[in-house]
């Protein structure tokens, strides 16, 4: 279950980051598990990062290695 904690942590770091042309998917998973005690899965903090990039325009590097 996705909380308020997450989706702050995801817009902060789309704020950090966005200026610098795109957000790798891959690193904003790894900062997110730091700043963030969360239970969510990797795919589901890929779709909570490209969903909050979608809404604010900024490009994202799809760059997560799938097992």
């Amino acid at each position: 279950m996705r909380t308020v904690d997450e989706q702050v942590a995801v817009e902060q770091l789309l704020d950090e980051n966005g200026a610098a042309g795109f957000v790798s998917v891959r690193a904003a998973i790894s900062i997110l598990r730091q700043r963030v005690d969360t239970d969510l899965s990797d795919d589901e903090l890929e779709k909570l990062v490209v969903a909050a990039a979608a809404m604010r325009r900024t490009a994202i590097q799809l760059d997560r290695r799938r097992t």
